[in-house]
């Protein structure tokens, strides 16, 4: 595929469009995969502090024990 850069000479409307879109999306993908090692890194972490934190205890979440009821799933509310 023979792509004509900006900066070498006239494009038209759709080409320039195009070579628009193509950096948006190469934009939104480089974001993307960012987000992804962010949230990685976030959740390696939180394993880590869960492993090694002696105070640390799983359980009811602030939000459930706040409100006083659990989370409750599909079945729970409407049966099987």
């Amino acid at each position: 595929i023979f792509f004509v850069s900006s900066t070498s000479g006239k494009m038209s409307e759709k080409q320039r469009a195009r070579e628009l879109m193509e950096q948006k999306k190469k934009r939104e993908a480089e974001e993307a995969k960012k987000i992804r090692k962010h949230n990685v890194a976030m959740l390696r972490r939180d394993k880590y502090v869960r492993e090694n934190d002696e105070n640390w205890k799983s359980g009811v979440s602030a939000a459930c024990m706040k409100s006083g009821n659990g989370i409750e799933t599909f079945r729970d509310r409407h049966g099987e």
